[in-house]
């Protein structure tokens, strides 16, 4: 009697580590497939993303301000395509008159800039095109106030947004210089 107990005990403390060990492996499992699934999305998020880089162009006298050209250097659809111009000597922020729609791929487009406005006007205008991020961009807008830059809005056909800030500098002869550029999915 007592060795079918001894037995019965044994089985059931060898059942017991199989399906502690089962339970393990299956965990690290689910962790793997987890991570091939999140490097997924994000492949598949970089491949509809479209890159969009801006430009300025100093606009001459009387119509004095910023004329700036946005390249979609990509082949994919760029939407609520908005752009932003901070000068850092006057402080002055300005947005292009009207947002596109849409930008095609492979494509340059001019947008004409509008006198300065407020961060308050900023934020009305996000929050009206990018309901949900509106915060977070007017930060990426107004965080480096020490240079100046051309910020390009935009969101891909699934509706992530990205900004792209690209600085440039004006020298005493009126040329416009370019640095490089940074896009941030939002």
């Amino acid at each position: 009697m007592k060795l079918i107990a001894v037995i019965g005990i044994a089985v059931n403390a060898a059942l017991a580590v199989i399906a502690l060990v089962y339970t393990i492996e299956t965990r690290k499992l689910r962790k793997q497939n987890q991570s091939q699934l999140d490097l997924l999305r994000k492949q598949a998020k970089r491949a509809i993303a479209p890159y969009l880089l801006g430009a300025a162009a100093r606009v001459p006298a009387p119509k004095a301000g910023f004329v700036c050209l946005v390249e979609n250097l990509t082949k994919n659809l760029a939407l609520n395509v908005l752009v932003f111009t901070f000068d850092h000597v006057s402080q002055e922020l300005r947005s292009s008159r009207s947002g596109r729609e849409f930008l095609k791929g492979y494509t340059v487009e001019e947008f004409q800039m509008s006198e300065a406005y407020s961060q308050l006007d900023l934020a009305a205008k996000l929050e009206e095109v990018y309901k949900e991020t509106h915060e977070s961009i007017g930060q990426q807008i107004t965080e480096h106030k020490d240079s100046s830059a051309v910020l390009v809005l935009y969101s891909d056909i699934e509706g992530n947004p990205y900004i792209t800030r690209r600085e440039f500098d004006i020298d005493e002869k009126d040329v416009v210089w370019h640095f490089g550029s940074l896009t941030v999915p939002l």
